[in-house]
């Protein structure tokens, strides 16, 4: 944690500089070799250098998944979509919808009646 926390910022600045889907692939690369070397290691200082690397990678990660979402989900299509929403605003009136009737029969069913 101390690792992922201490190159966050450094991530980020990779990011912009090299590319976001570069640091991305470069993070995830990282911590899948470094996952995998955490479960195959027999030591604890094996363990303690992989996990420590697997931070690294992390760092690299979100910075850049941070930027690609807020990317593509400020692309619209249909402008009365609400900023930065993944789910059109019809979809979420929808889900709501059924939510809520989902919900009344489990409200009223002990309580006799209101």
């Amino acid at each position: 944690m101390l690792i992922y926390g201490c190159f966050l910022i450094l991530g980020g600045k990779l990011s912009d500089y090299i590319g976001r889907k570069t640091v991305f692939l470069w993070g995830a690369t990282i911590f899948l070799l470094t996952s995998l070397g955490a479960g195959l290691s027999h030591t604890y200082h094996a363990l303690l250098i992989f996990r420590t690397l697997q931070g690294l990678g992390a760092a690299l990660i979100m910075p850049s998944a941070f930027s690609i979402v807020n990317y593509y989900s400020l692309t619209r299509r249909n402008a009365a979509e609400p900023s930065g929403s993944l789910v059109p605003l019809q979809q979420q009136v929808r889900l709501q919808g059924c939510q809520s009737a989902e919900s009344l029969p489990v409200i009223s069913a002990g309580h006799g009646s209101f």
